[in-house]
């Protein structure tokens, strides 16, 4: 009983706490004082190309900044990665590196002893500056020595929080939102984007073209041929009409009135047989019905009646042979004795 209950308080113990472990953050984050970088520093030159503005981060919802113990907040999680394309290590400090949004507006000043490695990333929280933040317009500039090396312009719809305007790939001229932020990372080359609240996945499709299937040769269309001209131009009322090659067939009758040039005597229908007519098959080859060629099935009925007729006429010849022995042949052998 007691091994029952023991078992049942660490079920519901485990079923309290690990969903709200699994709600904790996972992401990365970064610390408002930079990194000691080692090495060799020199002063960057006020030139473009080798400083970027990389990555923008400013709808945060959760800590970014690895120092903020409380609820996440704009002030103290909005973040910018900066970039360092160059082979050489510099000193950001000495050239009064500052974010600012334009001409007239408040900066924020790097913090003290910030230096970047070649080739590497560099975040600073920018908003934890009260007058940097209140003067915030679209425009957000890198200034290395009073110099703006560095101008974006930032997404003017709201961005979905989170989620960050970065440069695909590290200090390209190609901006992209991404929904999975890579701060103090090289940022990917092929990322899922997500334009105001709605994700757009990028998917490539293959398309494949469908082979023509040969069209079939046309076949011969025969001439037709020119049918006889009708006496009359209009048919009875009472159901006849006027058949191909100008015979008049009525309804009621099915015989065939030949109309136009009177007919050779030999296609002269005959009583109880069915007149000739010719027909043409697909092909344009035409066949011609004899009214005195015999059809199959006619040759096979005579077939019949022909082994009919055999088999009666040996059931005859039988029967005579039979009648002969039984009532002749008695006679005859009578007669020669």
């Amino acid at each position: 009983m007691r091994t029952l209950v023991i078992a049942s308080f660490v079920l519901f113990f485990l079923s309290v706490t690990i969903p709200f472990t699994s709600l904790a953050s996972t992401h990365p984050c970064a610390f408002p004082t930079p990194p000691v970088v080692t090495g060799q520093l020199t002063d960057p030159s006020p030139d473009a190309g080798k400083l970027f503005i990389n990555e923008i981060l400013l709808a945060p919802n959760a800590n970014w900044n690895c120092s903020d113990t409380g609820n996440p907040s704009a002030g103290n999680d909005t973040w910018v990665e900066i970039y360092n394309s160059q082979d050489a290590a510099y000193n950001l400090d000495d050239v009064r590196a500052a974010l600012d949004h334009g001409e007239g507006t408040d900066p924020f000043y790097f913090p003290v002893h910030s230096a970047i490695a070649p080739h590497s990333f560099l975040v600073v929280f920018p908003r934890t500056n009260p007058n940097f933040f209140n003067s915030e317009t679209s425009t957000l500039r890198l200034i290395i020595s009073g110099i703006a090396v560095d101008t974006v312009s930032l997404p003017t719809a709201n961005m979905a929080t989170d989620t960050s305007y970065a440069r695909i790939p590290d200090g390209s001229n190609t901006w992209q939102i991404l929904n999975v932020p890579t701060i103090g990372a090289s940022n990917p080359t092929l990322q899922t984007a997500i334009s105001s609240n709605t994700t757009i996945t990028a998917i490539a499709t293959l398309t494949r073209t469908p082979t023509p299937k040969p069209s079939p040769t046309p076949r011969h269309t025969p001439t037709p041929r020119p049918s006889k001209t009708s006496r009359s131009s209009s048919s009875k009322q009472d159901g006849s009409t006027i058949a191909s090659g100008g015979a008049i067939q009525t309804g009621s009758d099915s015989s065939v009135l030949i109309d136009g040039t009177q007919p050779a005597w030999n296609k002269l229908p005959v009583p109880g047989s069915t007149p000739s007519s010719t027909a043409s098959d697909d092909t344009g080859n035409t066949s011609t019905n004899d009214p005195l060629a015999t059809s199959d099935d006619e040759a096979g009925n005579n077939t019949i009646r022909n082994i009919e007729m055999t088999v009666l006429a040996i059931l005859l010849s039988g029967g005579l042979l039979w009648c002969w022995k039984l009532f002749i042949s008695p006679v005859l052998l009578k007669q020669k004795k």
